[in-house]
């Protein structure tokens, strides 16, 4: 009797299948394997290179079916094994020779029902996996209710050996006509078994094809792969966290499903590589909601420090819709915690949420007694009302010396280029700064402002940028005043000696 059973589905794939099939053959205990060749309906020289091998070596077996895809081919395959052990191959990879006779080995000796070995992408380099971490070490045993949890961000099939046993104890191991295909059989499997060993050496080469064909090149790209991730993920909340007890088994479900979903959100709102109406989105927001509320939320927020995606993910655990569709936040009053602006909502939740908050300065102006600013409040994740309860403060700060304090006065900017929705009323700002402060001045002076809590008087200091509006606005003549606009955006006001027979009634 065999010691491992091999399934090679294969399809229309003549140019890789001779260097996997030798790999095979090249394996140090190939005589001890038995090889189950599953043609699933191919239409190129795949099937006569595979019936060579079967013919050639005896414990190769050759058999033919209706193409159904990858899934079916292996669920099919199933029923020819005949071994203790079962491993699986896609036909465009290739095994290192000692795979076989090391997996094997380490599940002997420990008495394991699965085993798992590193493998590594090429041509080419291999990124920093997450679960690379754990190779390195030497061969090692896994319990995954008490730690691991990164280990199941490698749910391939074809990097591991199991007990068969554990293989034929599914309806059906694989889905049939679904892609991601091996998360969706691989993740419980390892859960189940919770006690997983790790051999610390490359066992699998996974081919990077130079059409962009395989799976792993494309999967955040492809909107099928969209839907297909809602049902797993699905899937994996329903049989993996839904009555599971151990906190660690939660926690390690939750990250698999959080972080690598995070992919799909990013190429949504972010790159726009994927293209979703607010239709699709609303029901995208139905089908994972129930899934994020569950969520540790620690780990939402670390997921990334853009403030679009955290307020995606504030809207999904606090089950807002409307907030994940358009994530932007409306804001009539800011709260400042541990120097974080944040919306007064968010104080009941863990902190995963802050408010980025800018004055753009679109015109200086200047009339009898003072010099103007105009400009309005902008955020790029929250949507700032000219009602806004706070106050705020603008600052004209000398290099050495003193700052001169100004109010902010806050007015409904019917005009604003940041305007969504006709019925918005955006914070268009307006300060006055008198010229009997600027004009005794030479020198510059470095504009600033601050937000105040109206609870608690706290001040937070937040960016002056130009508009591009400002580049209009530059000393001509005889002026006294023009505005030194860094590469960064910040403003700088230039104060010459004032000349004897200046105007004072000139746009700067």
């Amino acid at each position: 009797m065999s010691k491992i059973s091999m399934i090679i589905p294969f399809y229309n794939v003549e140019d890789y299948i001779i260097d996997a099939l030798d790999s095979v053959v090249n394996q140090t205990i190939f005589q001890d394997l038995e090889v189950i060749l599953i043609d699933d309906g191919s239409r190129d020289g795949s099937t006569e290179i595979a019936k060579s091998y079967a013919e050639k070596y005896p414990n190769i077996a050759y058999y033919h079916k209706e193409n159904g895809g990858i899934s079916d081919a292996r669920n099919y395959g199933l029923q020819f094994v005949t071994s203790k052990y079962t491993m699986y191959m896609d036909s465009d990879d290739m095994y290192t020779p000692q795979a076989c006779e090391s997996l094997y080995n380490f599940a002997e000796e420990k008495n394991l029902k699965l085993v798992v070995g590193e493998l590594e992408l090429y041509p080419g380099k291999s990124p920093n996996y997450d679960w690379k971490k754990y190779f390195g070490h030497g061969n090692q045993v896994i319990d995954l209710s008490v730690a691991g949890e990164e280990l199941i961000k490698m749910p391939s099939a074809f990097n591991k050996i199991f007990r068969t046993e554990i293989l034929l104890d599914k309806e059906e191991l694989f889905p049939v006509g679904l892609r991601m295909e091996d998360a969706f059989a691989m993740i419980p499997l390892m859960v189940e078994t919770r006690v997983i060993g790790l051999v610390d050496e490359k066992v699998y080469l996974y081919r990077q094809r130079d059409d962009a064909s395989s799976y792993m090149d494309t999967v955040y790209n492809n909107e099928e792969n969209y839907y297909v991730y809602i049902k797993l993920i699905q899937s994996l909340h329903n049989q993996l966290i839904v009555g599971e007890k151990n906190e660690q088994i939660i926690y390690a479900v939750q990250k698999f499903i959080t972080k690598s979903y995070h992919g799909f959100l990013i190429n949504i709102f972010l790159k726009d590589l994927i293209t979703f109406s607010e239709e699709e989105k609303a029901w995208t927001f139905d089908q994972i909601q129930p899934i994020y509320q569950d969520v540790n939320y620690k780990m939402v927020e670390k997921l990334s420090e853009h403030r679009i995606m955290k307020t995606i993910y504030y809207g999904l655990v606090t089950n807002n819709k409307s907030l994940f569709v358009n994530p932007i936040l409306n804001v009539d009053r800011i709260v400042i915690r541990d120097k974080i602006l944040t919306h007064p909502d968010y104080l009941r939740k863990l902190e995963m949420h802050s408010i980025h908050l800018y004055a753009a300065i679109e015109r200086f102006i200047e009339d009898d007694e003072d010099y103007v600013f105009i400009g309005e409040l902008v955020s790029n994740n929250a949507y700032i009302n000219h009602n806004l309860q706070n106050s705020f403060v603008f600052l004209l700060k000398e290099l050495e010396g003193q700052t001169l304090e100004c109010p902010v006065q806050k007015f409904n900017k019917l005009e604003s280029p940041y305007r969504k929705q006709e019925n918005d009323a955006p914070c268009g700002i307006k300060v006055r700064i008198p010229k009997s402060y600027v004009n005794n001045k030479i020198g510059s002076l470095e504009l600033q402002m601050c937000i105040i809590e109206k609870a608690t008087q706290e001040r937070k200091y937040i960016g002056v940028l130009a508009h591009d509006l400002l580049h209009q606005y530059k000393r001509e003549g005889n002026q006294p005043i023009s505005l030194n606009i860094r590469e960064n955006r910040t403003i700088e006001m230039i104060i010459d000696e004032m000349p004897e027979d200046s105007a004072t009634d000139e746009t700067v």
